[in-house]
């Protein structure tokens, strides 16, 4: 499967529309998911109430984009990890993902498998509200969706801009969580929100930003966005960059994910990235701060096509796969939410396969 959409992107990346996949598609149950936990840098959220964006005509400054990622950056990722855990994450007993010292109160979750809608919906340090939206189950289920169903359709967004289109895959699970209450969810916390998702998930985050951002009486103050494809077409991203004098976009990358490469932006496609990209570069090292206007040349956008094939590869064997990989770094499973030994097994075998055995559990 991998080594024929390999194949396609070699070939000039001029993939059938049947291969046009939502990337969302059906989740795979008791699969591998990707989650990301705390980074390097602990979050101190005890001064949030000082740094809430306000904007302007002319924007946030730099400093204050750097700033609101190494405070925020950490929890948001640990929120995206919980979205993945199910049930578990009702009562947050699922091990060290829901392990946030107290600050998080979980309000509501919204599941709909038949659309590959899942979210957590709660508080933050009694701050913010958060929405924090699952992505795909897997990158393998990812990837099959990608070939098989036909969700790359983009759908036009009038609301957004009279240009406006989104892709009809990513469309569709935003409006299966739009159905079930979401933005009355939101506004019943009172508090200005924080949209949080990754891979799949990151693009609904963007798209509930763009489509709630009217609706959301107390603001939607950030939207960080971990290894998300691309989502919109290029009045999209003008009207993502005209908000982002009100809420701060984050898009946080990684040069070795090809998810972030995708659905191409050339060769008579029109998909483009929305927010600002914060990009790592080498694993473990320095978040590069990108610049606005578009995608930066500088940041994930170059890396090369044949290198990208590549990705693709590692990734569909799941050898090293950079979808996996950002400073909140770990491969999770929906099992492991529920059972902590597993998951710091989980974490030695990485580097010493031989180092434990798992327990033989489900994920019920």
């Amino acid at each position: 499967m991998w080594a024929s959409l390999s194949s396609a992107v070699q070939s000039g990346l001029r993939v059938p529309k049947a291969m046009a996949g939502s990337m969302i598609g059906r989740e795979a149950q008791n699969s591998s998911v990707v989650l990301l936990p705390p980074a390097t840098k602990p979050t101190s959220l005890s001064t949030a109430s000082s740094f809430l964006p306000t904007g302007s005509q002319r924007g946030f400054t730099d400093k204050a984009w750097e700033e609101g990622y190494e405070r925020y950056s950490a929890i948001a990722g640990k929120l995206a990890a919980a979205a993945y855990c199910g049930e578990a994450v009702d009562d947050l007993s699922c091990g060290p993902n829901c392990d946030f010292g107290g600050r998080v109160k979980v309000r509501k979750r919204i599941d709909d498998p038949k659309n590959a809608a899942h979210a957590l919906i709660g508080t933050l340090d009694d701050e913010f509200c958060v929405v924090a939206i699952r992505g795909s189950a897997s990158l393998e289920a990812w990837g099959q969706n990608l070939q098989a169903s036909h969700d790359l359709f983009m759908v036009k967004q009038p609301y957004i801009c009279s240009d406006c289109k989104i892709a009809k895959g990513f469309l569709k699970v935003y409006r299966a969580l739009a159905r079930q209450g979401l933005a009355d969810e939101v506004n019943r916390c009172g508090k200005p929100a924080i949209l949080i998702g990754h891979s799949m998930g990151g693009a609904v985050a963007d798209i509930a930003w763009l489509k709630l951002r009217r609706a959301v009486r107390a603001g939607i103050k950030f939207v960080f966005a971990f290894g998300s494809p691309r989502m919109g077409n290029n009045a999209t991203q003008e009207a993502a960059e005209l908000e982002m004098n009100k809420t701060m976009a984050y898009r946080i990358t990684a040069l070795t994910d090809p998810v972030v490469q995708v659905p191409p932006s050339s060769l008579g496609w029109s998909y483009r990235h929305v927010g600002r990209e914060f990009f790592q570069e080498e694993r473990n090292g320095e978040v590069k701060l990108c610049n606005l206007g578009g995608e930066d040349p500088d940041c994930s956008k170059k890396r090369p096509r044949a290198a990208f094939i590549n990705d693709l590869k590692d990734c569909g064997t799941a050898k090293d796969c950079g979808h996996l990989f950002y400073p909140f770094e770990i491969v999770q499973d929906a099992a492991l939410c529920l059972h902590p030994e597993n998951y710091l097994c989980k974490l030695k075998q990485r580097r010493m396969p031989w180092a434990c055995t798992p327990k033989n559990i489900s994920a019920s």
